[in-house]
């Protein structure tokens, strides 16, 4: 790991903020080897292009709690956004979105975006850190929190707080226990059917 980056603030708010606490919880392989040791840094010095953290709490709770609920029920266990919520490891996962990019995205799909990007950074969190590097990791978690408060600053610049915090609500209890469809079996009448065809 370089120098530029373990002393770089946000690097460090990531590794041992409270704001990232559950966050940093979710990701299991954490436990068998813990993240590289830095300096104790507040929530006052977390990076302004991540926040509200209370936000972000509330994200770390959501993937932590996803992630519970895949392991209790994981034959119900699947992914919303199976191709588009892949994690990307270059440039782009951490460059942020245009202020006219998201001011030109109908409320539909801001609320797709935010939860294939929910969805991408829970992908992230469990996968091993030094797969790719500490480094290469941090950058991608940060780059999916700050896109994430991008959209939720949107949402609240159209709805206001009250309004953005209710879809908020209901998105992260929608994403914390989706499931795929079940498959319904065919009727009688509907193999008949197709038998005649």
């Amino acid at each position: 790991m370089s120098t530029s980056i373990a002393t770089w603030t946000p690097f460090q708010s990531f590794w041992s903020s409270p704001w990232s606490v559950y966050l940093r919880g979710a990701c299991h392989w954490l436990q068998r080897k813990p993240g590289p040791v830095v300096p104790n840094t507040p929530d006052a010095l977390a990076p302004g292009w991540i926040r509200p953290l209370c936000l972000q709490r509330l994200i770390g709770k959501a993937i932590r709690d996803r992630i519970a609920w895949n392991r209790k029920y994981p034959d119900r266990a699947a992914f919303l956004y199976p191709e588009d919520s892949i994690p990307v490891w270059t440039e782009i996962a951490w460059t942020p979105y245009s202020r006219a990019a998201l001011r030109s995205w109908s409320d539909e799909w801001l609320l797709v975006l935010f939860a294939m990007e929910l969805e991408r950074l829970q992908r992230l969190i469990q996968t091993p850190p030094s797969l790719l590097g500490e480094e290469l990791w941090t950058r991608a978690a940060l780059g999916g929190c700050q896109h994430l408060a991008q959209m939720y600053h949107e949402l609240r610049r159209r709805y206001h707080a009250r309004g953005a915090r209710r879809l908020m609500r209901r998105l992260f209890e929608d994403y914390i226990f989706w499931e795929p469809p079940s498959e319904q079996p065919e009727t009688p009448e509907a193999e008949e059917t197709q038998a005649g065809d």
